[in-house]
């Protein structure tokens, strides 16, 4: 795979952000709002 090429450097570039977003997610993201919705459920 040639990143200079107009279509595949397009795909590529979306790959890379949508992983870079899913792990930001999985990591960070993620347990905060799973501990917001944990507080919720205790409150109610």
């Amino acid at each position: 795979m040639i990143i200079g090429e107009s279509d595949l450097s397009v795909y590529l570039f979306a790959g890379c952000l949508s992983s870079c977003i899913g792990a930001a997610i999985a990591l960070g993201f993620g347990t905060k709002y799973q501990n917001i919705e944990l507080r919720i459920k205790k409150t109610s």
